[in-house]
């Protein structure tokens, strides 16, 4: 009895458990905003953002996303229409505005590249780069009035680069408004730039400037000493900059500086030949035998048969009355390069003796450098004979008629590139040199 009635009640007890569960629950109502993936939180959804330059920056980086992509799939066209969409969306970000700009005038299409940039100019007026790739854009436009006018607004700015003062100096000059050109150069000295670079640039600005204008050489070499030694204080380490800055200050005269710069770049690297050449030629100019004596040495420990350091070592040696030595160098270039048929153009170390042959008693070595490649064997045999002729030195055989050779094969080449002076003297020495030998008993087998 008892038994029937517990199951009856479990029975009843199941029945209502079933019943509630089967019974319908209301749905929840829907969450507002865009699903983010985490079960029960929705993302705002806004018709229009509060911050219309957050949405302005979204949309152009959505673009210029796009553009690379274009761009790595290879569809040049489709990039562009989306970096000038990105260019156009947020026109603050110089960076997108330059490089449409940029693609839009190697396509030509200048009216493309103006309309962004001024989009860019207006956006940010303190930004340099807009305003002188304006200046350019203009400038390929061929509107010059306002490349100049956006140029100026450029180097106006603290930090201007060489590319709108160049562009300013370059108009100034194509107009013959060359006093403007050069207020543009002087302002630029007036600037702060930490590139040694910017400051060689300058230089070259008023050097072309000033040969544009065909002014006095006194009048533009304030300018370039002043931004050399702006260059200078900077302390460059990059050797091809001290190289290029070097060469500069020995090309106006500036010889104690470029002496330190060359012995800088000595130091970094003892093997750079061509600038021991640069180094003794300058302290020949200084009247530094001495110094210049080592630079030779030290070129003829690395390269023996230099014949430009043989040569100018030799006068060097001559001078110095120590004949024996002087002759042997002067018999090594012989030996080396016994024939100069092809005369090479006048260098500047050879003008630059030519320059300085009255005021220097030395400065015959140091056009020797240069004038080596020009009288060949002919003019190593005149120092040579020089010594002969003294009863100092027994020319060999050999070297004579080698030399004899050499300057007959020279003499007409010689004639068409330096005149009929240089020839007249050849001759002279081609006469001399038959009569020396012939004295010395040696003509029939040598010629």
């Amino acid at each position: 009895m008892k038994r029937g009635l517990h199951t009856k009640l479990t029975i009843g007890l199941a029945l209502l458990w079933a019943g509630a569960g089967c019974t319908t629950v209301p749905k929840a109502a829907p969450r507002p905003g865009v699903p983010s993936g985490i079960e029960g939180q929705n993302l705002e959804e806004l018709e229009e953002p509060k911050d219309k330059a957050f949405r302005s920056r979204v949309e152009g980086l959505t673009h210029y996303l796009t553009s690379r992509s274009f761009e790595f799939r290879g569809k040049p066209d489709d990039s562009l229409k989306h970096l000038e969409a990105a260019a156009k969306a947020d026109p603050e970000q110089e960076s997108v505005v330059i490089l449409t700009a940029r693609r839009y005038l190697q396509k030509k299409k200048t009216d493309k590249a103006i309309e962004v940039l001024r989009l860019g100019q207006a956006a940010n007026p303190d930004a340099i780069a807009t305003h002188e790739w304006l200046g350019l854009a203009y400038q390929q436009a061929n509107q010059p009035a306002e490349a100049i006018a956006a140029f100026k607004t450029a180097v106006a700015q603290g930090q201007p680069t060489l590319i709108s003062i160049r562009g300013l100096t370059k108009l100034h000059s194509a107009a013959k408004h060359f006093d403007e050109a050069f207020k543009v150069l002087d302002t630029a000295l007036t600037k702060d730039k930490p590139q040694p670079e910017f400051w060689i640039g300058i230089a070259d600005l008023y050097r072309d400037t000033g040969l544009a204008a065909k002014s006095k050489i006194s009048d533009i070499k304030t300018g370039i000493i002043a931004a050399l030694d702006k260059a200078n204080a900077l302390k460059p380490e990059s050797p091809l900059t001290i190289h290029r800055l070097a060469d500069y200050y020995k090309l106006w005269g500036e010889n104690e500086k470029a002496i330190r710069l060359f012995v800088s770049l000595i130091e970094l690297s003892p093997s750079l030949v061509g600038v021991r050449e640069q180094l003794a030629e300058l302290y020949l100019r200084e009247e530094k035998t001495e110094d210049a004596t080592k630079q030779l040495e030290a070129i003829l420990r690395s390269r023996p048969t230099n014949e430009r350091a043989l040569f100018v070592l030799g006068g060097i040696k001559r001078d110095l009355d120590k004949l024996d030595e002087a002759a042997a160098h002067f018999e090594t270039v012989l030996k080396i390069n016994p024939v100069a048929d092809r005369p090479q153009p006048v260098t500047q170390m050879e003008s630059t003796g030519r320059l300085n042959a009255g005021k220097n008693p030395g400065a015959w070595h140091e056009s020797g450098l240069g004038r080596l490649g020009i009288l060949g064997a002919g003019l190593v045999l005149r120092q040579l004979l020089q010594l002969a002729l003294v009863g100092l030195l027994p020319l060999a055989a050999f070297s004579l008629g080698t030399a004899f050779r050499a300057t007959s094969s020279a003499s007409l080449t010689l004639f068409i590139n330096h005149g009929r002076r240089l020839l007249f003297r050849m001759n002279a020495l081609v006469g001399f040199l038959a009569l020396f030998t012939a004295h010395l008993g040696t003509a029939p087998g040598l010629f």
